[in-house]
């Protein structure tokens, strides 16, 4: 039978079909065994390079392991030298130890004596003390704080002038500007300053509290509103003018007091000075004095407390309780504002009389005119000789002289005697603050129009008048310019003194004080060609400043910054 066209094939033996069957089943197992085979050689092949990564890191670690190793013997070794070094040193110091017991025995001996000797100095500075104040305080009986004069000098004819900044209560330095320039001699407990007594009479009291020593003893001498306090070395004031010239002025630009310890005595030599030789010096008004005539004691206080000595750091102590001999700072406080009224009134008076015997006798009358309210309302008979005799009683009239134009002001304003806001003296304009204040709409400039001859110089000036609200043209006192950039500062002042020159257009000047400066501050503001100097003179004379860029504030025999200009012959002496 045919299938498929091919022959039918033979029949298989079923031993062949087993054999087969054996074969394909052995191969299928061979297979599989490859395939594990394959597998488990697939592993070995991951293991092989896994333990070839972990050879590369493990030497990778020996590498570091042999380094790190190498590193510690090199310290090993480094720690042996230092080692080795540190017995060196440990056999030096043992020697330097036995040398420092025996000095250390030394120094104990020494330090005996020294405290013995301390303490032996410390009783012989109180007994000393004791003795100086018990010469005082007869001194004082006798004496009094001021001296008495039958009349004022004759008057300065003015050709130079000497211009001071603020004083804030440094009298050294009014001491040194008045004994170096030739103008006065300073005389305290009618004997003259020279160099060798002011560390005498102005001692450090920062030193002093470190010492562990009394604080040394300030203001004048016995004041009447002091009566628990030491005495003082300040009495018996004067200034000698008889070396002056005849021809030179001081002028002051405000801030006599204050921040300082030494208020009274500065305001004391000023007057003097007036008294001995009218136009021999002009002092402004500036905003500490404005506290004290407007009566703004808690203003004042808290201005005041700010700037004493603590913590060892330069500054007052005059207000300090055990200075006042009260039980409180507080009280001491508003005890040092009654004693600025009386020595600021005291001033002004003195100010007051000694400038109109400058002015020539037609404008004299015009002078009296402005405040003859001021003193009428006074009451006090023969006021121009009480002021020549001076004393306590004086200050008991300044203060009164405050509280009665204040009252007054209160209805009408009154021009306060003595008090000038700011003067032009032969071109040069002197005031206390900045110039911005010139263009201020509560600056009134007219009073400038008016020209007076004042020791043989043209002079104009701005009075100080009180009213209800205080004293008027307040930015003449307080103003401050703006000083972030140059450009804004030219640009505001510019327009200031253009104001300026509209009422007193010969300035070529203008003489400041207010802002303290780390160093003499000259420059100068264009005016369609014309320059106009403005000088800054306030360089910090206090100690409280001077502190800030000085290594001893309180150094005695350092003279303060000095602007000096000479005027045009003068017209005449004070006469028409």
């Amino acid at each position: 039978m045919h299938v498929f066209g091919k022959k039918k094939p033979q029949s298989l033996s079923l031993k062949g079909e087993v054999d087969l069957l054996s074969l394909t089943s052995s191969l299928e197992q061979t297979k599989i065994n490859i395939a594990e085979v394959r597998t488990l050689g697939q592993a070995a092949v991951e293991r092989i390079e896994s333990l070839e990564q972990e050879l590369n890191a493990e030497g990778e670690n020996h590498v570091k392991t042999s380094q790190r190793i190498s590193d510690l013997k090199n310290e090993i070794a480094a720690a042996e030298r230092e080692l080795s070094a540190i017995k060196k040193k440990q056999i030096t110091i043992q020697d330097a130890t036995q040398t420092a017991i025996g000095d250390k025995n030394e120094i104990g001996i020494e330090f005996v004596r020294l405290q013995n000797s301390y303490k032996t100095e410390s009783e012989a500075y109180g007994s000393s003390m004791q003795t100086i104040e018990k010469k005082l305080q007869a001194y004082a009986s006798g004496v009094g704080a001021d001296r008495s004069h039958a009349s004022f000098g004759t008057p300065v004819n003015i050709s130079k002038a000497i211009v001071i900044g603020d004083l804030h209560g440094w009298a050294p330095g009014l001491i040194h500007a008045i004994n170096r320039n030739n103008i006065g001699q300073v005389e305290i407990l009618n004997r003259p300053v020279v160099d060798s007594r002011l560390p005498i009479l102005f001692p450090n009291p920062v030193q002093l509290h470190g010492l562990g020593l009394p604080l040394p003893c300030v203001g004048l001498n016995r004041h009447p509103l002091r009566p628990n306090a030491r005495p003082t070395m300040f009495d018996g004031i004067h200034v000698n003018m008889e070396s002056n010239d005849g021809e030179t002025t001081l002028i002051q630009v405000g801030d006599v007091i204050d921040r300082g310890d030494h208020s009274e005595l500065s305001l004391e030599l000023l007057r003097s000075m007036l008294i001995q030789q009218p136009c021999s010096n002009l002092t402004l008004l500036g905003n500490h004095e404005v506290w004290v005539i407007e009566g703004d004691v808690d203003g004042w206080m808290r201005n005041e407390e700010r700037y004493r000595m603590t913590d060892g750091k330069p500054g007052s102590v005059i207000h300090d309780p055990l200075i006042t001999g009260l039980p409180d700072l507080s009280s001491s406080l508003k005890n040092s504002f009654a004693v600025l009224e009386g020595a600021i009134g005291a001033f002004l008076l003195t100010q007051h009389f000694s400038f109109r015997l400058g002015l020539g006798p037609s404008q004299r009358k015009e002078f009296d005119a402005l405040y003859n309210d001021a003193l009428t309302c006074l009451k006090i008979r023969k006021l121009e000789h009480k002021v020549l005799k001076g004393g306590w009683a004086l200050h008991q009239i300044g203060k009164q002289a405050l509280e009665v134009w204040r009252s007054v002001a209160r209805q009408q304003p009154i021009h306060v005697p003595g008090g000038f806001a700011m003067v032009t003296i032969a071109g040069t304009t002197f005031g206390h603050a900045e110039p911005s204040a010139f263009q201020h709409p509560q600056v009134d400039l007219q009073p400038l129009d008016s020209i007076w001859n004042w020791g043989g110089q043209n002079m104009r000036f701005i009075p100080a008048v009180l009213d209800r609200n205080g004293l008027r043209n307040a930015p003449l006192f307080y103003s401050r310019t703006n000083e972030k950039e140059e450009g804004k500062w030219h640009d505001e002042v510019r327009l200031s003194f253009l104001e300026l020159l509209q009422h007193s257009p010969d300035t070529i000047r203008y003489c400041h004080g207010h802002t303290v400066i780390k160093a003499p501050d000259v420059r100068n503001v264009d005016l369609d060609g014309n320059q106009i100097e403005v000088v800054n003179c306030d360089l910090g004379m206090t100690p409280f400043y001077r502190h800030l860029r000085h290594g001893d504030a309180y150094q005695v025999s350092t003279l303060p910054y000095l602007v000096h200009l000479e005027f045009e012959a003068p017209i005449s002496h004070g006469e028409e």
